[in-house]
């Protein structure tokens, strides 16, 4: 079966994603990091749900997200704090991320069937996964859904060995806000990283 890995994700507004690729650019100039945050074929964005898609079903995707969001009004995002997983991601968090919650419920429920039980193909390797972790990736795909979910956008990805360093030089996170407006349809790369927007959706005002 061909198949598509699909990030389902909102944009941040222009300045919040200038401020994104200063950081990614900022971190990358003083250690080694996986990608840096260029808004061209590495984008900075909010992650709503991310799978594997049969490409055959890429049209029924745009239309249930489209679907979604004829009846979704935007929403302010707050920005305020980064941090570092044990996997050496690095993100600036979203404080107020009840709406982001809410509207991934709303996403896996119209667009988990048409992943048809494809699970990512990052996912196919991990070893050393809990038994919650495996079964999320079994119903969902993949990783960092409902109850783990934690909206972000990342910054870049490093190496454990830079995780306090990384911290130190990021800094105290600059407090930003935007209205979230815009959705899109992208293509998932390496890390979480968008190579590529599909489709975008405005959200009502």
């Amino acid at each position: 079966m061909n198949s598509i890995s699909i990030s389902i994700a909102i944009l941040p507004d222009e300045k919040t994603a200038q401020m994104a690729i200063a950081l990614s650019q900022k971190l990358a100039r003083a250690i080694p990091t996986k990608f840096v945050l260029n808004g061209k074929d590495l984008i900075p964005h909010f992650t709503i749900y991310q799978a594997e898609f049969p490409v055959d079903n890429v049209e029924k995707l745009e239309n249930a997200v489209s679907e979604i969001m004829s009846n979704y009004k935007s929403f302010e995002l707050k920005l305020d704090l980064f941090s570092a997983t044990k996997q050496g991601n690095i993100w600036w968090n979203v404080i107020n991320d009840s709406e982001m919650k809410t509207l991934q419920n709303l996403v896996i429920e119209k667009c988990n069937p048409l992943r048809e039980g494809l699970i990512l193909p990052l996912y196919k390797t991990y070893k050393h996964i809990d038994s919650d972790q495996r079964k999320e990736i079994e119903n969902y795909g993949s990783l960092w859904v409902v109850e783990r979910y934690h909206p972000h956008i990342s910054i870049s990805k490093i190496g454990n060995e830079y995780l306090s360093q990384t911290l130190e030089l990021m800094g105290k996170a600059e407090s930003a806000s935007f209205t979230a407006s815009k959705i899109i349809i992208g293509k998932l790369g390496d890390y979480g990283t968008v190579t590529e927007i599909i489709k975008t959706f405005n959200l009502a005002s």
